[in-house]
């Protein structure tokens, strides 16, 4: 506890291996048997300086770009489905 320097030069460097690494594309192939712990060290990942999401400019090819687009399609009809829910 208290190294948030320590993790944030850590976060970049991850970043700086692999600058499309996000959270989402982690929690995809993590697993681990107590959620609880997952979410614990995700947040601290997060705190740390990894992004949710990878970069919008990783996007460079065409069926990357029409995923990602399909994803923020599912998002706003999830949302606005719970809104009138």
């Amino acid at each position: 506890m208290g190294r948030i320097e320590d993790a944030r030069a850590q976060a970049a460097q991850v970043l700086r291996i692999n600058p499309n690494f996000s959270l989402e594309s982690l929690a995809k192939t993590w697993r681990n048997k107590d959620p609880a712990i997952t979410e614990r060290s995700v947040n601290a990942l997060r705190k740390a300086g990894l992004p949710d999401k990878p970069p919008l400019h990783s996007l460079t090819n065409p069926q990357s770009l029409c995923a990602a687009f399909r994803q923020h399609e599912v998002t706003i009809r999830a949302k606005s489905t719970s809104a009138t829910a």
